[in-house]
Order: structure tokens, then C-alpha cells, then sequence
């Protein structure tokens, strides 16, 4: 996930004397932050070069060298400018917090965690040092540490819909929901317009099975992002467990079309159609999960139950001995071979699958018992 950037460029910081000399480097400077504006970055170093030589003590013009670099995603050389404008300034904070955010993009995390420090040392009351120390105590995956960060950021910055929303997710990683759900509830209450908050939330409510919530946060998530693919899957599975099979269909249909690839996807999708009383709609999308991922035992299981209920004994079967293949300890795999050789009258053979549940899962070899006798004259 991308870092906040708090980039903004320096005004003129060194005191010029009155004078042509003065007002061109001046003229300058001011065309630099012309093109750092349009984005013309490259332009923008050229102008922001020209002036430090004209006033060579000006942290400022280091500075916007530094930016202009950052902007450009050529964060090794925007280190070294944003420490040289350290140099003719020691207590340039958002320098110091650039250059942490810098370091961070070169993955060099123990160095961007000095610089926060050094920022919040000269200003203990800025909000976005210890915000962006606790994205890379995160990066770290130290997440009582960014907790600890972010809650300062959130104190000195209470209106903040994006610390709260970074906070959840260290909460998440940590698997303390309630905290994690406290969390994005508070990004959204100030404001969030990040899809990923209302989706985050409605995990929450999913996992404890508050479907009606998820589907709503779900539905708000997709409505921020509609390419986000990941919502548009939990919200087909919550309509699932809702048994609001159409909506779930609807939802796991735009899921594929910005994913078509996705085997969870097809898993979802076949689950609709099964769900509903249709196992042979259920089968082209068990069919397609299985072909994507070959090694996943579940949709190919799936697919033996959709060809059980169908009466297609023999792709049943074939399908129970593939899972098998994979793992030759899947219970309901045994048990729905055991009910392929009832439909078979082979009574022999089922009883052989039941000996093998007796170990495996006592209760479906009850369950597979019972079918026997009912199939078996008395």
C-alpha cells in the first residue's frame, strides 16, 4: 500500500538582498515551483539547481530538489538532497519526515524509523511523523509499535480518517477484530472515502457472521471502488449466507468479470447454484475452479456432490477418487464414494468406505451406515 504523502515545497527561506541579483534568483525560484506544480519535475530541478547556486545557503532550494526527485520515484537521490537541506537546516522537520518516507521507498526501514524519530524529537506534536513511524514500524510488522504510533498521531490528529484506518489493519494483523472493527468504524465516522475501510469492516462482520452488516459495508466498498474485485466476492458470499442466491449470483458475476481467473470465485459461484436446489448449474463452475487450481481438493469435491445429485454416478466417482489422490483422508470424499456404490448397489464397496470413516469421522460413518441399512432388504 502506498505511503501518505505530505510533499509540499518550501518557499523561499534565505533572507536576498535588495537588488537585480536578488530579484532573479527570485524569478527563479519562482519558476521552479511553476513546473514542480505542472509536474514538470525535471524542468523544476533545473530552476531549483540554478538558484542554489545563485544562494547556496538556502535549505529550501535542497528541499524542492529533494521533492521534485520524490515526485519523479528516484528516492536515492532525493535522500541525499533532502539530507544536505538537513545540513544547512537541523531542524527542518518535514525534511526529516521526507526523508524517512524516502528511506521507506528503498526498503531501508531502521533508517526511515531514525528519521521520524529525529522529526519528533524537534517536534514532538507532529501528527504526520508519528504517522508515517508507525507505517514503517508496520512495514516491519511490528505491529504493537505502529499501534503505539498511530494512536499518538490520532491524539494530535483526531480528525483523521486515514490513521484510524492504518491502525485496523495493524489490529487486524494482530487478530484483535473488535479493535480492528473500533478502528475503521472511526475512519468511516471521519470521513473515509477509502473503499478498503468499509471492506476491512465487513470482513469483520462476515468472519462473525453478522451478514446483513458485511453486506452493506460490502456493497458501500464496491460502490467506492467498482474494480474492487475482492469486495464484489465477499458480498456475493455473504448474499450466500444470507440465502439470497440471485444477489449473490449478481454480485460473484462482476467479481469474474474483473477477475476471470479467480478459482475461489468459480468455488463461490457453484456454491450459489448448489445452494439453490441447482447442482447442475453447479457443475460448469466446480468444473472451472477444479481446472484452475488442479491441486484444490474442495471444488473437486464440490463437483462429485453436484454429480452425486445429478445421478452421473461414474463422474462422481471419478471425482471422489481425484480428491482422494489428493488427500486420501477427506471424510467427505470417502463418504460420498460410499453413497456412489449404495446407487450402484454395491454394498460391498460402501461398506468399505464406512470402515474407513469409522477412523476417520465416526460421524459419517454412522451417517454412511445408516444409508446402508436403508438400502439393504431386510
Amino acid at each position: 500500500m502506498k505511503k501518505v504523502n505530505y510533499l509540499m515545497l518550501a518557499a523561499l527561506s534565505a533572507v536576498l538582498a535588495i537588488g537585480i541579483a536578488a530579484q532573479d534568483s527570485k524569478a527563479i525560484f519562482d519558476r521552479g515551483l511553476a513546473d514542480f506544480e505542472a509536474g514538470r519535475y525535471q524542468d523544476a530541478i533545473a530552476e531549483f539547481q540554478a538558484y542554489a547556486k545563485l544562494v547556496p545557503s538556502d535549505s529550501a532550494a535542497q528541499y524542492n530538489i529533494g521533492a521534485s526527485y520524490y515526485r519523479l520515484e528516484k528516492y536515492d537521490l532525493a535522500v541525499n538532497y533532502y539530507k544536505e537541506a538537513i545540513r544547512l537546516k537541523p531542524d527542518y522537520v518535514i525534511a526529516w519526515v521526507q526523508l524517512g518516507n524516502s528511506y521507506d521507498y528503498l526498503s531501508r526501514y531502521n533508517d526511515a524509523i531514525a528519521a521520524y524519530m529525529k522529526a519528533i524529537e524537534i517536534d514532538p506534536n507532529n501528527s504526520s511523523a508519528h504517522f508515517e513511524l508507525g507505517v514503517a514500524h508496520a512495514r516491519q510488522k511490528n505491529w504493537t509499535a505502529a499501534i503505539a504510533s498511530y494512536k499518538k498521531a490520532m491524539d494530535l490528529k483526531p480528525g483523521d480518517p486515514l490513521t484510524p484506518y492504518r491502525c485496523g489493519l495493524a489490529y487486524n494483523a494482530l487478530k484483535r477484530p473488535d479493535d480492528a472493527m473500533a478502528m475503521f468504524e472511526k475512519a468511516i465516522a471521519n470521513g473515509s472515502n477509502e473503499p478498503l475501510a468499509y471492506y476491512e469492516l465487513a470482513k469483520i462482520y462476515e468472519d462473525s457472521k453478522n451478514f446483513g452488516d458485511a453486506i452493506v459495508n460490502y456493497k458501500e466498498a464496491v460502490r467506492l471502488n467498482p474494480k474492487l474485485t475482492k469486495g464484489f466476492y465477499g458480498l456475493g458470499n455473504s448474499y450466500i449466507s444470507q440465502k439470497d442466491y440471485s444477489n449473490a449470483i449478481d454480485a460473484l458475476n462482476k467479481a469474474l468479470i474483473l477477475d476471470p481467473d479467480d478459482a475461489s470465485t468459480y468455488l463461490s459461484m457453484g456454491n450459489a447454484y448448489y445452494n439453490n436446489g441447482n447442482s447442475s448449474g453447479s457443475i460448469p463452475f466446480y468444473k472451472r475452479a477444479a481446472e484452475l487450481d488442479p491441486k484444490w481438493e474442495t471444488p473437486i469435491w464440490y463437483l462429485g456432490d453436484a454429480y452425486l445429485n445429478t445421478k452421473q454416478y461414474t463422474l462422481a466417482a471419478d471425482a471422489y477418487e481425484k480428491v482422494l489422490g489428493i488427500n486420501p483422508k477427506n471424510a467427505s470424499a470417502i463418504y460420498g464414494l460410499g453413497l456412489v456404490y449404495i446407487s450402484r448397489n454395491d454394498i460391498a464397496l460402501a461398506r468399505q468406505q464406512k470402515i474407513k470413516l469409522d477412523v476417520l469421522d465416526p460421524a459419517q460413518a454412522a451417517k454412511l451406515q445408516a444409508k446402508i441399512d436403508a438400502a439393504v432388504p431386510n
